[in-house]
């Protein structure tokens, strides 16, 4: 294959930059760690509890609860630090010579004071900044601990819990020159591209199945190979020397002195290392690398010899060798050497060429017809040889070699043409850069590293088991653009190829909703919980994303574990839980809840059934509302009142609001019905009440009454039960009569039930105020003589007034 530096359009990047600046913590029980608990240090041991941290640019990581990691060369330190916190020294790994021992201990932390532990992680880790969440305050108090008792021999650091790949959370970030530097968005290894290759599927298929541990032992046969981050740690070079260019070049004038490195990268470049690229055999691979003899007999002889010592499952051979005369022999030849590997266990692929051609060209004499020439191993029985797909297209590459043969010897499938390599691997240690690899030589090791992903998944296959889940898996079609192919036009698939490996249905992702239960009737003062599972066909979990066909999304992203919402409209909700898995399928479930509009309370404060009134007087309403909903009144856009006169039901006044003032000119004596209605939503609650307007008598007039104190709608608070003190003051005017006395005062309270208070009586008020017209004398009634030593005047006074002690209501 030749290295391109010509790279394609890039793809959005989702990074975003914190501009937090300070250092604070907080306790979010939303957060929750992948798994609840991990397992017993020893076996037989109890699970131990797991928690998440979010750090401040959103990445989250989990620890094991009441666990800290302390290094110190003085064991007896750590004893008697574990003792402080009733603890005690759980594990340890001795080390040699004078070096500090790496100890595990358990304790028991007290509750964290936040400004301590920020103040002591800021002088531990002067760059930390922003806020950090914790999934409960357990964890917050581990980390003070750890913080506080740092010292001079005494290193603490959190035990946290191993990501392996970050293939479960559906990220692998990579070298940051690729936009964007998750793996898992790019179009070859992405599920839902235009080559659909779904390697982001398959690894994660591995990881719900617990197959990643499995190790696939993969053979490249190249030149030039260069030691670099990007391989994995298990790696062996079985023949040859690091650091070597290859001898030879890529054909067209194109020097590739590291040609064996970009190879091995497009196999199994490792996940989420913050480096270079990734190749799809990364999470299962052990390497084994091979530089390859210039000639094919004494290469096909040792390499065949090393499979078997090696024991090798996967070889690939990202070059070939086009034969000109003499084709049955050679092809004889490679075909049994190949055959061998196979016998031994492993399966072999090898690049079809990039000379845009068709392998399976023939010439006639007569009717006599063949081949121009062989490409080997490319065509042969036992290698599969594989094609190129162009860059996020299904479509052959221009430069990829292609067959018009449906047989074996042709070009049996395609993968894609262009990977991600290192930008220069000969500097893989002073950069971390990256540029586009194209080439057939990419595109057959990527298939060898989905085959290891194939055996991974189940270690028993042999090699034709491996390529005939590879050859029924693949995508059919689609391979041509400008020319008719009529040969083999497979594409990997390598979600499908690891799920059939497996067993699984790649099916789209089963929600189960477990709380609230279905039907579940709601007020509108609830704040409900929703809970749920979410699991994909890689037995994975997923986040949930929630909505209301009422009230639109419940949560602003999918999140795991239960979602807290703000209270729910009134109605008959369909809540749907949404989960979308790595390949863009959609499951979800179903459940209605019931939000309840509770009925308003609703009462006449004044006037009370039957109260009178002389004509001349205004008559102001005061109505009490409370929303059982909310907790308070309604608002006065919700109520209103209506005043009839009894005599005809004529409508005489009202008006919103919980207080109403009827003009003394509109009121006739005689007697008058009053509503107060209250509308909350569909709901309409009605109060009534009555009063009488009575005649004033020839020659008297009414009083005029003012209360000074207290203001008017003011509120005092009756904590714990105790009564408010109030002060009171009034006065009364009267056209014939002047100032009156304020003996002559009367004070009622009355509580939103109609309970009244006389608060205050004045020596010379007369028992009835409100005589039938033939007993009245004066409606300001003289003073009367007050019992013996006794004169009081209500004019100002103090009450200590509480809530109404039948029903515990607001007293007006």
């Amino acid at each position: 294959g030749e290295p391109s530096d010509i790279e394609p359009a890039p793809l959005e990047s989702t990074e975003e930059q914190d501009g937090v600046g300070r250092l604070t913590f907080t306790v979010d029980p939303l957060l929750a760690p992948v798994v609840a608990e991990a397992e017993g240090l020893e076996e037989g041991d109890p699970p131990r509890p797991l928690g998440r941290l979010q750090a401040p640019d959103g990445s989250a990581s989990d620890l094991v609860l009441g666990e800290l990691v302390v290094t110190s060369s003085d064991r007896g330190l750590v004893e008697d630090f574990a003792a402080r916190y009733d603890g005690e020294i759980v594990d340890e790994f001795p080390t040699d010579g004078d070096r500090p021992t790496d100890y595990l201990v358990r304790i028991l932390p007290p509750d964290a004071d936040l400004t301590v532990l920020a103040e002591r992680l800021v002088a531990l880790e002067p760059e930390q900044q922003g806020r950090f969440a914790a999934s409960s305050g357990d964890l917050l108090a581990l980390m003070a601990v750890a913080a506080a008792e740092t010292g001079d021999d005494l290193e603490i650091g959190l035990n946290w819990v191993a990501k392996p790949f970050a293939i479960e959370d559906g990220s692998a970030m990579e070298a940051p020159d690729r936009s964007p530097r998750n793996a898992f968005l790019w179009p070859y290894i992405a599920s839902g591209t235009a080559q659909d290759i779904g390697v982001d599927a398959a690894w994660r298929l591995l990881a719900g199945s617990g197959r990643l541990d499995n190790r696939v032992r993969i053979l490249i046969v190249d030149g030039g190979f260069q030691g670099n981050p990007d391989l994995p740690d298990a790696v062996e070079m079985v023949r040859g020397e690091w650091g070597n260019p290859h001898p030879v070049g890529c054909g067209k004038g194109s020097d590739c002195p590291w040609h064996g490195t970009d190879v091995a990268l497009a196999a199994v470049a490792q996940l989420d290392n913050e480096y270079g690229a990734v190749g799809p055999g990364g999470p299962v691979a052990e390497l084994y690398l091979f530089q390859q003899y210039a000639d094919s007999w004494k290469t096909l002889r040792r390499v065949k010899k090393v499979v078997a010592d090696k024991d090798i499952d996967v070889v690939n051979m990202s070059y070939g060798w086009d034969v000109k005369v003499f084709k049955s022999a050679s092809e004889k030849a490679a075909q049994r050497h190949l055959n061998d590997m196979k016998k031994a266990g492993a399966i072999v692929f090898a690049a079809a060429g990039n000379d845009g051609l068709d392998i399976d060209s023939s010439t006639c004499i007569g009717n006599a017809c063949s081949e121009i020439s062989l490409t080997i191993p490319c065509e042969t029985e036992a290698a599969i040889c594989v094609g190129g797909m162009g860059w996020n297209t299904a479509f052959k590459a221009g430069g990829s070699n292609y067959g018009n043969d449906t047989g074996n010897k042709s070009v049996d499938i395609y993968g894609p043409y262009c990977v991600f390599s290192l930008n220069d691997p000969d500097k893989a240690y002073n950069e971390n850069a990256t540029r586009v690899a194209c080439g057939t030589s990419f595109a057959s090791p990527f298939l060898a590293g989905v085959a290891a992903l194939v055996k991974a998944a189940d270690p028993s296959l042999t090699p034709d088991q491996i390529w005939a889940i590879l050859r029924d898996t693949a995508h059919q079609g689609g391979v041509g653009f400008d020319l008719v192919i009529s040969g083999n036009q497979r594409r990997v698939n390598a979600a499908a190829a690891v799920a059939k490996a497996l067993g699984v249905e790649l099916g789209a992702p089963e929600v189960t909703i477990t709380k609230p239960v279905d039907g579940k009737k709601l007020t509108i003062n609830d704040f409900p919980e929703f809970a749920g599972t979410a699991t994909e066909f890689t037995g994975l979990p997923l986040p949930i994303l929630w909505a209301s066909d009422i009230d639109g999304p419940l949560s602003d992203e999918p999140k795991m574990g239960t979602v807290a919402t703000t209270a729910l409209s009134p109605g008959v909700h369909t809540i749907t839980a949404t989960a979308v898995d790595v390949r863009g399928q959609v499951g979800t479930a179903q459940i209605t809840v019931e939000v309840v509009n509770q009925p308003p309370e609703v009462g006449i404060s004044w006037p009370l059934p039957g109260a009178k009134v002389f004509e001349g007087n205004d008559v102001d309403p005061i109505g009490q509302t409370k929303d059982p909903d909310t907790f308070g009144p309604l608002d006065d856009s919700s109520v209103y009142w209506q005043v009839f006169r009894k005599s005809d039901n004529k409508f005489i006044g009202g008006g919103l609001g919980h207080n109403e003032s009827v003009d003394a000119n509109l009121l006739e004596p005689g007697s008058y019905a009053v509503r107060f209605v209250a509308e909350d939503g569909s709901i309409t609650v009605v109060a009534t009440s009555s009063f009488t307007v009575l005649d004033v008598p020839p020659g008297e007039s009414v009083p005029f009454v003012y209360i000074e104190k207290p203001d008017q709608d003011q509120v005092f608070g009756a904590g714990n039960a105790n009564p408010a003190t109030i002060e009171f003051a009034g006065s009364a005017f009267d056209s014939q009569d002047g100032q009156l006395s304020g003996t002559r005062l009367r004070w009622v309270a009355t509580s939103e039930q109609g309970s009244e208070i006389v608060l205050c009586r004045g020596s010379s008020f007369p028992a009835d105020p409100y005589p039938e017209p033939e007993t009245i004398g004066d409606i300001a009634i003289p003073p009367q003589p007050p019992k013996i030593g006794v004169f009081k005047s209500c004019a100002s006074f103090t009450y200590d007034l509480g809530l109404d002690p039948t029903s515990g209501t607001v007293t007006t």
